[in-house]
C-alpha cells in the first residue's frame, strides 16, 4: 500500500528485517529515493538468505542498483578532479565497483583515474588504468570502433610511458592515435615531443608544423618546434648556430617560433624561460661572429623575458637577472665602446657571482683589468685579489695583481689609495706586495719574462737604486764594447780609443729607464691581457624531458674575447613622459592574478608603459627611485622592476 502510494519512506520504516519479501520491497523503495548504496546492500542479504539466490530478476534489480551507485559514485569523483581536489577524487574513483560498471562506465572511470595518476606524476599506476581501459570490451566512443581504438585513451597512454622514460613505446602510441585520426592535434603533438627526446630533432620539427597545420590557434606546437630548433642547433652546430631555412640561425627560428606561442596565448613561465634562453643563445651567436650590436639586442630582449634566478638575500627571495647572460650583455657593451654600462654591468655579475658561486673569476677579472686600464689601481687591487682567490693557479691574474700593487706602491706615476700627491718611491708595502705576487707567478710559470723581470727589480733594497746600477753596468759594458771596437779598428794607430766618461745625464737617463722598466710592467699587462670568454648559460634542456613544459632551453659557449679598447659613451633609453597620470592601483596587476587573464586598464593607457602614467609620488611608491633615475637604469633593471611592482 505505501509502495503503490509513492511513500517509499514508510515502506522502509515498516517492513520486517526479517522478511524476504520487505526486504526486498524496501530495497526498491531505496531505489526510487535514490539511496543506491542501501539498496544494493538489502538485495544483497535478500540474495544471502538463499531462497532468492537463482532469482534472475531479483539479480537483475539488484546489478540495476549498482551500477548507478557506480555512476553516482564516478560523477562525484569527476567533479572533485575538475574542482582540482585530487586526493578526494583518487578516493572516489577508488570507491567505484567496476564489476557493477557498464563497459562505457568502466572505460571513464579507468581512463580518468589515468589521468588523474599522471596529473600527480604517478606514471605507472596511470599506465595501468590505460591500458585496462582500452581492453575493455564494447563498441567504443561514438565514431571509433572499440575502446581499444579510442584516441584519447592511447594519448593517455602515450603520455604515461613517456613519463616512465619509455619514449620510443610512446611514440608508437602516438603514431597509432595518428593513424586513427590523422588530424588529431594532441598526438601530433606527443609525437613531436617523443621525437625531440629521442634525438631525431629534423623529424620533431617536421611533425611541429604539421601539428599547427592542424591547430594554428593553439600554442604548444610552437613551443615544442621551437624547443627541437634549438636542441637541434645545439646537438649539430655546438652554439645553435647552423643555418637553415634559407640562412638564419637555429636560435633565431626558435625565437620566432616561441614569440608565436606567446602571441597564441602560451604566457606560461616555461615558455617564458625558454624564449629567454633561446634569445641569449642567439646573442651568443651574434658576439662569437662579432656582430656586438645584433648581440646586445638579443640579450637585452633574454633579460626581459624569464631568463632569471632566485637569490637569496638580507629580505628573502629577489630576483635577479641571470647573471651569465648579464655577463655576455656587458662584454658586448665593452666591445662597442660603452665602457661605463660594461663596468658597471661587470661589478654587479661580480656582486651576483659572490652569493651564487659561478662566474665570480671572470667578473672580478674584468673589473680588475679594466680598473687597471683606466688607471685606478685601487679598485683594480679589489677586483683582482678576488679573482686570486677564485683561481690562485691563474698566472695573468696574480700578475695583473702585482702590477696594480705597483701602481698603489707609486711605480708609474700612481696615486696613493686616499688621493693627493704622486708617489715618487715604492713604498715598502707596495713592494712587498708585488714582490709577493710575482714570485707566484714566477712559482706557477718559471719562464715569465715579464715577472721575472720586475721580480728581479724588486728583490734589492732599494729597487729604483738598483735599476739604476743594471743601467749604468749595461752602460759600461756598452763603452768597453766601443773601445775594443776601436783598437780593432785603428789602421796603426799606437793609442787605444778611450771611451767617454758618464755624464750625469747618463745616470739620470740610467735611473729613469728603472722607473720606466718597473712601469712597462703595468702597461704590459694593460695591452696584453684578454678578459675571459663568454661563458655558457645554464639550464641546458635535458633530452629526456622536452616541453611542454619545457624546462629550458640549448645554450652555447662562445670564445670571443674582449678587446679594450675606449670609444663612445652608450647611450640610455630616454624615459617616456606622458600628460594624464592615473591611479597606481588602476594600472597594477596583482600577483594573484592568473597568468593570461585579461586585465582592464584605464583607456588609453599603452599596458607596456603603464609606469609612464604615475605621477612622482605614486612613481616612488611603487618603482622605489624617482621617474629621472629610473630612465638612466638599464633595460632589464627597468623590466626586473616593474615586474616586481606589478607594472609589467
Amino acid at each position: 500500500k505505501f509502495f503503490a502510494g509513492g511513500d517509499f519512506a514508510k515502506v522502509i520504516e515498516s517492513m520486517d528485517p526479517s522478511s524476504e519479501g520487505d526486504l526486498r520491497l524496501a530495497a526498491l523503495a531505496c531505489v526510487r529515493l535514490g539511496r543506491f548504496q542501501e539498496a544494493t546492500e538489502r538485495l544483497d542479504n535478500v540474495l544471502s538468505m538463499g531462497a532468492h539466490s537463482d532469482d534472475a530478476q531479483l539479480r537483475e534489480e539488484r546489478s540495476a542498483a549498482a551500477g548507478q551507485l557506480a555512476l553516482l559514485r564516478a560523477d562525484a569523483a569527476n567533479d572533485l578532479f575538475v574542482a582540482n581536489e585530487l586526493d578526494a577524487a583518487l578516493e572516489a574513483y577508488n570507491s567505484v565497483a567496476l564489476a557493477d560498471c557498464t563497459p562505457a562506465a568502466q572505460f571513464a572511470v579507468l581512463n580518468n583515474r589515468g589521468a588523474l595518476h599522471l596529473q600527480s606524476g604517478r606514471a605507472l599506476e596511470a599506465l595501468a588504468d590505460f591500458d585496462a581501459c582500452l581492453k575493455v570490451e564494447g563498441p567504443g566512443p561514438a565514431g571509433q570502433t572499440g575502446y581499444g581504438k579510442s584516441v584519447d585513451a592511447l594519448h593517455n597512454k602515450g603520455s604515461a610511458l613517456r613519463l616512465c622514460g619509455r619514449p620510443q613505446d610512446a611514440l608508437e602510441q602516438f603514431e597509432q592515435c595518428l593513424e586513427i585520426d590523422q588530424g588529431f592535434y594532441l598526438g601530433a603533438c606527443g609525437r613531436t615531443e617523443c621525437l625531440s627526446v629521442l634525438g631525431r630533432f629534423d623529424d620533431a620539427v617536421e611533425s611541429a608544423s604539421q601539428a599547427i597545420t592542424m591547430q594554428p590557434d593553439q600554442p604548444r606546437a610552437y613551443v615544442n618546434k621551437g624547443f627541437a630548433r634549438l636542441k637541434g642547433g645545439k646537438s649539430q652546430g655546438g652554439e645553435s648556430g647552423e643555418r637553415v631555412d634559407g640562412g638564419d640561425t637555429a636560435s633565431s627560428l626558435a625565437v620566432v617560433d616561441l614569440e608565436c606561442a606567446v602571441e597564441k596565448g602560451d604566457g606560461s613561465a616555461e615558455t617564458d624561460k625558454l624564449l629567454g634562453l633561446a634569445l641569449a643563445v642567439e646573442g651568443d651567436h651574434y658576439l662569437g661572429t662579432g656582430d656586438d650590436a645584433n648581440a646586445l639586442k638579443s640579450y637585452e630582449k633574454a633579460l626581459c623575458h624569464g631568463v632569471n634566478d632566485s637569490s637569496s638575500s638580507s629580505g628573502g627571495k629577489e630576483e635577479t637577472a641571470n647573471i651569465n647572460v648579464l655577463f655576455n650583455y656587458s662584454l658586448a657593451q665593452l666591445h662597442l665602446g660603452q665602457r661605463s654600462e660594461a663596468l658597471e654591468g661587470l661589478k654587479y655579475v661580480a656582486t651576483l657571482a659572490a652569493v651564487e658561486g659561478k662566474l665570480l673569476f671572470e667578473a672580478s677579472w674584468a673589473c680588475g683589468l679594466i680598473a687597471l686600464q683606466d688607471g685606478d689601481a685601487a679598485t683594480a687591487k679589489t677586483f683582482l685579489t678576488t679573482a686570486v682567490g677564485a683561481r690562485p693557479e691563474n698566472v695573468d691574474a696574480q700578475y695583473n695583481l702585482g702590477v696594480a700593487n705597483l701602481k698603489l706602491g707609486g711605480i708609474g706615476g700612481g696615486k696613493e689609495e686616499g688621493g693627493g700627491e704622486e708617489v715618487k718611491s715604492l713604498s715598502a708595502d707596495g713592494k712587498a706586495a708585488a714582490l709577493a705576487c710575482f714570485n707566484k707567478v714566477l712559482a706557477l710559470d718559471p719562464s715569465h719574462a715579464l715577472a721575472k723581470q720586475a721580480a728581479a727589480l724588486l728583490s734589492g733594497d732599494d729597487p729604483l737604486a738598483a735599476a739604476k746600477e743594471q743601467a749604468l753596468t749595461s752602460a759600461r759594458q756598452k763603452a768597453a764594447d766601443a773601445t775594443v771596437d776601436a783598437t780593432a779598428t785603428a789602421n796603426g794607430l799606437s793609442s787605444a780609443f778611450a771611451a767617454a766618461p758618464l755624464s750625469d745625464a747618463d745616470v739620470s737617463g740610467a735611473a729613469e729607464e728603472a722607473e720606466s722598466g718597473l712601469e712597462s710592467t703595468a702597461a704590459a699587462a694593460a695591452s696584453s691581457s684578454p678578459l675571459p670568454s663568454p661563458p655558457p648559460h645554464t639550464g641546458t634542456p635535458s633530452s629526456s624531458t622536452p616541453p611542454p613544459p619545457p624546462a629550458a632551453a640549448a645554450a652555447a659557449t662562445t670564445t670571443k674575447k674582449a678587446t679594450l679598447t675606449p670609444g663612445r659613451a652608450g647611450r640610455r633609453a630616454s624615459f617616456v613622459t606622458v600628460s594624464v597620470t592615473h591611479p597606481l592601483s588602476s594600472l597594477v596587476v596583482p600577483k594573484q592574478q592568473p597568468s593570461g587573464a585579461a586585465v582592464a586598464f584605464p583607456p588609453g593607457v599603452d599596458p607596456s608603459r603603464r609606469e609612464t602614467y604615475l605621477d612622482e609620488p605614486s612613481f616612488l611608491e611603487a618603482l622605489g627611485c624617482g621617474k629621472a633615475e629610473f630612465a638612466t637604469m638599464p633595460k632589464w633593471k627597468q623590466v626586473s622592476m616593474k615586474k616586481e611592482a606589478g607594472l609589467f
